[in-house]
């Protein structure tokens, strides 16, 4: 097991991208190693922002208060001004730096270490890879604005290297190409001298900048941002820091793969206890990152971009390939998107025709069902009250040539007769009705009237069918008194229709509950039983004409299948609506909900309506 401490010193703050990519690399990489237990200590001494000699001795003197003289196997420092605050103290017999092996990263490649140096001392250097990337950049774009370079720099060390690096190998660009030096710590420096530019050209940027007014280092996207603002052309950066603004590419050491071979390098020190002599490196791992949304709108030439580039935010979809064959691709896939969609038309539009043959098909059958289903009903609801009529009548003529009469038989047998009577004309009024809703000619008699009084009147008129059974009737409201149009006789039929059905399909000792109310100024009339109730696949059918719950031959209880249709349009016929719910076995609730319409006037007289007792009895004929 190897055991150390370590201290790596950042020379910025913990937002810089660079060297977070570098502790990214460092410790992802340090977890993987077993049988090593290596405690980095990481600090960010914020050196970019603070360059004087009074801030650094306060970072020397709180160094030295906070550790001790070789507390640590190894210091490792990350950019320029960190190293060279440790390089300062290497000598210093009062400095906890004193003989301290130190291993550097993103060290000018202008450093020269002295022989005692070099005992102590090991690392990366940075390559300055600048000039090779404006090389390969100015090939991917036209000769007209690659004769046109502008350089942008801050004022650091680092940027004053790379602007000598860069001008040391001019070699590598053609004679006539004209380079524009603009150098400043604020970006509105910047930003004038790039207004001030006519010609076309390309722009490449190094290093961080601030704002004058706050002294504060801005974001990098805001500054290419505020470039974008005064100049179009296409902008190339250095540093990580630029991946994912708005450049067209971006050219930096991969940090996170520095932090690897860091260390692995740190380890290898740790492990022999000794810098001396070790090969100083030069951080070769470029990464060349071009953005594929700009490669179009800057008409970048796609057989030179770099092999080893990056293409970032390409889309699976997204082919690379020149403009005009992307313009053809374009076409061809249109052409072809075209054709499938006449296709796909073409196979819609005859599986729709297949679809509306088999529903016509299907609605041929059902109907075909529905008419022998009712014709067959028909002659059985007509021959059933007509046979009754006819045996009643016979015994009645039998009884009377009798020589004495037993008048209480002779009634019973009266009333069988007019109760068949009664469904004979309730059959016939529901025939003559759905012919008239089904040509359009139903004539509505609208009046103002208390409909609380209408529907208790019904209500009430029905206690002796109900009683017959042993069912309760039951009815309550809100409101003693509600207003509104409607016609009299159609409400009365709607609801004995349905209190017919709830005795039908209730049980002695059941009970069937009428209830009135106001809801969001509209009628709501309740009609509850807690009869047999209907399956769940009957409900959304109950309304349809002819429709009837269970098989005809073997129901339990007489109907024509028209009632619930007709109750359904007296509903439409107020411009109301009827919602229903059940549960096979335990019961029905009807919601009749109708609007309020204002009377005009005074009530008007309903003395044309039929007698109350004659309604019922015909529409209680088949209870």
């Amino acid at each position: 097991m190897t055991n150390a401490k370590v201290l790596v010193l950042n020379s910025y703050d913990s937002d810089n991208v660079w060297e977070n990519a570098i502790m990214a690399g460092f410790l992802d990489t340090l977890g993987k190693y077993r049988n090593i237990d290596l405690e980095p200590e990481i600090l960010y001494l914020d050196l970019r922002r603070n360059q004087s000699d009074e801030y650094k001795n306060h970072v020397l003197e709180m160094l030295n208060s906070t550790y001790e003289h070789g507390e640590f196997e190894i210091v490792i420092t990350i950019d320029d001004h960190a190293f060279d605050l440790v390089r300062s103290q290497l000598f210093n017999e009062n400095s906890i730096f004193y003989r301290q092996q130190m291993l550097f990263s993103g060290v000018n490649s202008s450093l020269h270490l002295s022989a005692d140096e070099k005992q102590y001392m090991t690392g990366f250097m940075d390559a300055y890879g600048m000039p090779y990337f404006i090389e390969k950049v100015l090939a991917m774009h036209t000769e007209d604005i690659s004769k046109n370079i502008i350089l942008v720099f801050d004022e650091t060390e680092y940027s004053n290297d790379t602007r000598s690096d860069l001008f040391n190998r001019q070699y590598l660009f053609s004679e006539d190409t004209t380079f524009h030096v603009i150098q400043s710590e604020y970006y509105q420096d910047i930003v004038e001298q790039i207004g001030k530019i006519e010609d076309e050209g390309i722009i490449f940027v190094v290093g961080y900048y601030k704002d004058r007014e706050t002294d504060e280092y801005i974001a990098a996207t805001d500054f290419i941002n505020y470039i974008y603002d005064v100049k179009k052309f296409p902008i190339y950066a250095e540093g990580e820091q630029y991946r994912n603004s708005e450049v067209v590419g971006v050219y930096y050491d991969d940090g996170y793969a520095i932090g690897e071979i860091m260390i692995k390098l740190a380890l290898d020190v740790i492990i022999d206890h000794n810098v001396a002599d070790r090969v100083i490196h030069q951080e070769l791992v470029d990464v060349y990152e071009i953005y594929y949304d700009k490669i179009y709108k800057h008409d970048i030439n796609i057989s030179n971009l770099p092999a080893e580039a990056i293409i970032a935010g390409q889309m699976p979809y997204q082919w690379l390939v020149p403009r005009q064959q992307k313009i053809g691709a374009g076409v061809l896939v249109a052409c072809i998107f075209i054709i499938c969609l006449q296709m796909y038309s073409v196979v819609r539009k005859y599986r729709k025709k297949i679809y509306e043959e088999k529903i016509r098909n299907d609605n041929l059958e059902e109907m075909s069902e529905l008419q022998k289903n009712f014709f067959s009903l028909m002659t059985h609801e007509f021959r059933t009250p007509i046979n009754i009529i006819n045996s009643s009548m016979q015994l009645l003529e039998l009884e009377l040539k009798e020589d004495s009469v037993d008048k209480e038989s002779c009634g019973k047998k009266i009333d069988m007769i007019y109760r068949n009577i009664n469904r004979q004309n309730k059959l016939i009024n529901n025939i003559l009705d759905i012919t008239k809703f089904d040509a359009g000619i139903f004539v509505a008699k609208m009046s103002g009237q208390n409909i609380v009084e209408v529907v208790e009147e019904v209500a009430l008129s029905v206690v002796p069918f109900a009683d017959t059974k042993g069912i309760e009737i039951l009815f309550d409201t809100e409101d003693e008194e509600i207003w509104t149009v409607i016609d009299v006789e159609q409400v009365e039929r709607m609801v004995l229709n349905i209190m017919s059905n709830a005795i039908k399909f209730s049980r002695a000792g059941d009970e069937i509950n009428v209830y009135l109310t106001v809801i969001n100024e509209e009628i709501n009339i309740t009609i509850r039983d807690n009869g047999i109730g209907m399956a769940e696949e009957d409900l959304s059918r109950i309304f349809e004409k002819f429709f009837q719950t269970g098989d005809l031959w073997r129901r339990g209880h007489e109907g024509s299948g028209l009632g619930l249709f007709i109750v359904s349009k007296i509903v439409e016929l107020h411009k109301g609506k009827i919602e229903v719910e059940s549960k096979l076995g335990d019961g029905t609730i009807f919601n009749i909900i109708l609007p309020i319409v204002e009377p005009i006037g005074l009530p008007d007289d309903v003395s044309f309506r039929k007698d109350m007792g004659q309604i019922v009895s015909i529409e209680m004929s088949d209870v």
